[in-house]
């Protein structure tokens, strides 16, 4: 079975429930994140291995 590949808009609080839940299952990949806000877009990447930023 392939991986899901998922997106997360908005890296505050509820984006890291998110990314948490889907780092806690083997059948999901988080490829993209975007925030408005650099900084926290950068951070959310780095702390959860994303590859792709966007602040659009």
């Amino acid at each position: 079975m392939s991986k899901m590949k998922a997106g997360i808009i908005g890296c505050g609080g509820r984006g890291r429930a998110h990314a948490q839940g889907y780092q806690a299952s083997d059948d999901v990949d988080i490829i993209a994140c975007a925030d408005p806000i650099e900084d926290s877009g950068n951070n959310f990447a780095e702390h959860f291995s994303v590859p792709k930023v966007y602040q659009d």
